[in-house]
């Protein structure tokens, strides 16, 4: 799937106007693609302060920081997706026994196997110390925002002319 430039640029809006947002995995992505590997590491990176339970954006920053070389900082990303995941290894005891009322053996004792694998010690270690957040970047000066926020508006406004045109027949 390709992405255009003005869809790049809004998806670039958006995911500075809203860092909390779970496209910033997206974007990260798109880099990727891109072979703009250090820009996805960066927005992933930041992301993560805000949405650390992301294990997909923890896989995808590891898989570039292991095609950079970066072998212990790949690693310690798994290990943080791999402690998201134990914590959850409940979810498939819970289904097992849904599913076991139900008379569904066979994929109960499936979700039996994966909560047992999930609940083995692995050798994780303890959590690593987590760095005070980085401080955020400085707010763009006032003109660089308003002008984004006009190309969105008017992007936006494009949509909604075209999508005018297509109802009218």
């Amino acid at each position: 799937m390709s992405v255009g430039d003005k869809e790049l640029f809004l998806l670039e809006a958006w995911v500075a106007d809203n860092p909390g947002s779970r496209l910033f995995t997206r974007l990260a992505e798109i880099y990727r693609r891109q072979g703009r590997l250090q820009e996805a590491v960066e927005v992933l990176e930041r992301g993560l302060v805000l949405r650390p339970q992301e294990v997909g954006a923890r896989l995808l920053l590891a898989r570039i920081l292991r095609r950079q070389g970066e072998l212990a900082r790949a690693e310690a990303q798994l290990q943080e997706a791999a402690r998201q995941l134990v914590a959850h290894a409940a979810v498939f005891q819970e289904l097992a026994e849904l599913w076991e009322s139900q008379g569904r053996q066979e994929e109960a004792t499936r979700a039996r196997r994966v909560a047992r694998a999930l609940s083995q010690n692995l050798p994780l270690g303890p959590a690593p110390e987590r760095p005070a957040a980085p401080a955020p970047p400085p707010p763009p000066p006032a003109a660089v925002r308003a002008a984004g926020r006009a190309r969105v508006l008017a992007r936006l406004e494009a949509w909604h002319r075209a999508a005018l045109r297509r109802a009218a027949g």
